[in-house]
């Protein structure tokens, strides 16, 4: 099997699960309202809350539309939005408010991305015998390029050939990871998919791409079936490339 491209997921890949639901979620839920109140007149802040406004509909949920009352319409808007991050919602328009408010912790230095230590070395040592990473995360690409850059191994954004986030589509839907190997062209065979969900592996299984799962602490845990169905490693050091 000779691989030309890495795909990695983040959450419990290249990122403790810990560091988004301990410290990511819960910045974007206590800041968002400060965020919210500061950048209410942006247009990108609108157009997003617009979009977060559109999927509310679709859940029954609708956020009351409060015309010029930008208090009781910036206090209906966090409740919302809190709601959402407390359900983990992978809905674009949150996402992509969520990296807007982190975008700002991480430039000021307040929090430093998590990557396992063995990622950067093997970041480093497949980009040197010329395999491309990607990487493919439910958070926004804009969040995903702040992890990496501001990570607590440096900037590791040098060794990233490109960023997928849910606008090629959910990380369990088959036709996402189509999606991908036609924008990377690279050939299924020579690709390697690295996630901790069995889920993600599954529908990138049926469209050709060799998976691994990661079996990091604080994992979601496989039962026998899925770990006989592929392959486990504990840390990026185990992958032969």
């Amino acid at each position: 099997m000779t691989i030309e491209a890495v795909i990695c997921d983040i959450e419990g890949t290249t990122t403790s699960i810990s560091f988004v639901k301990d410290v990511l979620f819960p910045l974007a839920y206590k800041n968002c309202e400060k965020f919210l109140t500061e950048n209410y007149r942006n247009t990108e802040i609108q157009q997003i809350l617009q979009d977060l406004h559109e999927h509310s509909k679709l859940e029954n949920s609708e956020i009351p539309n409060i015309e010029n009352d930008k208090t009781k319409d910036i206090k209906n808007f966090t409740t919302y939005i809190q709601t959402l991050i407390d359900q983990d919602k992978k809905v674009k328009p949150l996402k992509q408010l969520q990296g807007k408010i982190w975008k700002l912790a991480f430039e000021s230095g307040e929090i430093k991305g998590h990557v396992y230590e063995d990622v950067s070395r093997n970041f480093q040592k497949w980009t040197e015998k010329g395999i491309k990473i990607f990487i493919y995360s439910s958070g926004s690409v804009e969040a995903q390029k702040l992890l990496f850059s501001h990570s607590q191994s440096g900037d590791l954004t040098k060794y990233l050939s490109g960023y997928f986030d849910t606008t090629v589509g959910h990380k369990q839907e088959v036709k996402s990871y189509e999606n991908i190997l036609e924008k990377i062209r690279y050939g299924a065979e020579k690709v390697l998919f690295l996630s901790d969900i069995y889920g993600e592996v599954k529908a990138a299984k049926q469209v050709g791409i060799n998976c691994k799962i990661l079996i990091r602490p604080g994992n979601y845990e496989l039962n026998d079936e899925e770990k006989e169905e592929f392959e486990t490693v504990e840390n990026f050091d185990e992958i032969f490339v």
